[in-house]
């Protein structure tokens, strides 16, 4: 009876924990999401991004996006390829429409 209890207090809790999980993509009423994973390739000149999570994608940088490295605010030129960022963006129908934020989380060379 114990194990039971235990068991069915186990299953509850996941129930009541998955939407919370599932939402952490979301943030906002404009759909966002978030993507983590290494820089593989920066382009100033088209103003592109390329990060590598579970897959690449290609995210469009605007004059809007904000791009921070720990309290500061920096420019696309300062990312380098290796480091390890979190972008936050609006999905459209072929991908990322509207980079929010870039956030480096770390850099490869370790600052």
């Amino acid at each position: 009876m114990y194990k039971a209890r235990i068991l069915f207090g186990i299953l509850i809790l996941g129930f009541l924990t998955s939407p919370l999980v599932y939402c952490q993509n979301y943030s906002g009423d404009e759909g966002g999401r978030t993507f983590e994973g290494r820089v593989t390739s920066v382009d100033t000149g088209r103003s592109v991004l390329v990060v590598n999570g579970i897959s690449n994608i290609t995210f469009p940088i605007s004059l809007d996006t904000k791009i921070s490295k720990g309290a500061y605010d920096i420019k696309l030129s300062d990312i380098a390829v290796g480091d390890y960022v979190k972008v936050g963006y609006i999905r459209g129908d072929n991908g990322p429409s509207k980079v929010l934020n870039v956030v480096v989380a770390y850099s490869k060379s370790g600052e």
